[in-house]
């Protein structure tokens, strides 16, 4: 989902401050509606935490999406100069930064260099956001393409595969019906086994070099025909409707690290089960393993106590596997920063139980901050600063920020880690279309391009991966 951050990217660093340093932040407790619908709009709202749900009163006052961390709202009556068209309320408590739009409308007539760039970027932005929505809504789409109307081979393959899933579903359920259980088992396990695997293998294998368009409509029909299914499961359904705004929370991070599956419906079992088998997935749990082995390593092998901070902590499940293995839990102290408040309140349950509340310290920073280069984070001499899961959400300019952010965090010969899904993950296709999952996918140059340019000024030390080869993780020293 396009958000602040995609927006800030497309203006100058100038341009930002300004914006930043114009906008208060203001709190609103659940069940509060931030902006009501045909009012007028006084304020361009960025969320910084917490969920909101959007609601027409055309359609029934039915929740018609999701706006989580980063999202923008208030931006359409902008530039329409109009009401607002839907009503926005918060789901839980909420954090925002409000830039009021008299002030930005007198830098507009006051900067004529300020107005062209601001509107070029919120154009972008806003093209972005409708591109996702069409994405969201075509299963709704009555006149869509599908692969009986073409004569091209690709959609007959893809029209093949979808006829063999959905048979075989058919078949699973049916014996489920009628009792027979042991066959209905043996049904649901091949659907886990070989075909929820298979829909990543069918999309890398056939989709992966043909014509882009071509490509991106047979991905979206895919998406739309095995939409029903998946939304009988509950890992895949979590990282497809995206509750807290991204497909990568620390729920579905929590959810892929614990094996979790938990489902009435045996069939949404045997899709998460699937799931749970795709590379993809063992990658999340593979680093997890990778970055605690780094950990007390470097905690080992020191005389003091080593300072660590981890950059969109999610669950911190890596930490806590630490702190287990360690005789002495004093020889090290972690910050976590993370965007999400829930993230950080899962965490800080943990750290408690564990009486860990010295060695373990929380920040909920927004992400908005770090990537205006505001360093609202007060870092100093850390040993090591990383994140497992966060640039390959966000385009070069971020990251390299994200890297001069660490730069000046670390202490002579820290290490900066950040790990990014490889450029060959075969998994792309499945993660792209069948879980609206968008990433950034890099390769060794990247990140050593990515180094050079930043205030490190050299390329990466060295490259680590874990088991599954395709979640990279690439490390430069100060």
């Amino acid at each position: 989902m396009p958000n602040a951050i995609a927006l800030f990217e497309l203006l100058e660093d100038n341009d930002v401050d300004w914006l930043v340093d114009n906008a208060t932040e203001k709190q609103y407790p659940i069940n509060t509606k931030i902006i009501a619908e045909n009012a007028v709009v006084t304020d361009l709202c960025i969320i910084l935490e917490g969920t909101c749900n959007v609601f027409i009163e055309r359609f029934g006052n039915k929740s018609i999406a999701m706006l989580g961390p980063g999202e923008i709202i208030g931006e359409m009556s902008f530039i329409e100069n109009e009401p607002a068209s839907a009503s926005v309320i918060a789901i839980e408590d909420i954090r925002v930064l409000l830039l009021p739009l008299n002030k930005v409308q007198q830098k507009l007539s006051s900067n004529a260099e300020f107005s062209s760039r601001f509107y070029q970027a919120l154009a972008k932005f806003v093209s972005h956001r409708l591109r996702h929505s069409v994405r969201q809504f075509e299963h709704l789409i009555e006149d869509r393409i599908t692969a009986e109307r073409t004569n091209s081979p690709h959609w007959k393959k893809a029209a093949s595969f979808v006829r063999q899933f959905k048979d075989l579903v058919s078949k699973a359920e049916t014996a489920q019906q009628n009792n027979q259980y042991s066959e209905a088992d043996a049904l649901y396990e091949e659907i886990a086994e070989n075909n929820i695997t298979g829909i990543s293998e069918f999309m890398h294998t056939n989709l992966s070099d043909i014509d882009e368009s071509l490509r991106n409509e047979i991905g979206k029909w895919m998406k739309n025909e095995f939409l029903p299914y998946i939304l009988l499961s509950e890992t895949i359904k979590h990282a497809t409707t995206k509750p807290r705004g991204y497909a990568g929370d620390y729920l579905i991070i929590k959810k892929l690290c614990d094996k979790h599956v938990q489902n009435e419906n045996p069939l949404g079992n045997a899709i998460d089960k699937g799931f749970l088998k795709l590379p993809c997935a063992h990658a999340v749990v593979n680093r997890r393993k990778l970055i605690a082995n780094e950990i007390l390593s470097i905690v080992n092998n020191a005389e003091s106590t080593i300072k660590i901070t981890v950059l969109a902590s999610g669950p911190a499940m890596e930490i806590f596997d630490v702190f287990e293995q360690l005789d002495d839990p004093k020889k090290l102290v972690v910050t976590c920063v993370d965007i999400d408040l829930q993230a950080l309140a899962y965490v800080a349950d943990l750290r408690d139980k564990r009486n860990l509340k010295r060695q373990i310290h929380l920040i909920n920073e927004s992400l908005v901050y770090l990537a205006t280069g505001r360093q609202k984070i007060k870092l100093e001499n850390q040993d090591m600063i990383y994140s497992m899961g966060l640039i390959d959400y966000f385009s070069d300019k971020f990251v390299t920020k994200l890297m001069n952010f660490s730069f000046n965090a670390l202490k002579e010969g820290g290490r900066c880690l950040l790990g990014n899904y490889h450029t060959k993950t075969q998994d792309q296709g499945y993660m792209k279309f069948i879980l609206d999952w968008n990433l950034i996918y890099r390769d060794e140059n990247d990140m050593n391009r990515l180094y050079q340019a930043s205030k490190f000024g050299k390329p990466s030390d060295r490259f680590l991966f874990e088991e599954q080869n395709i979640d990279m993780f690439a490390e430069c020293s100060k």
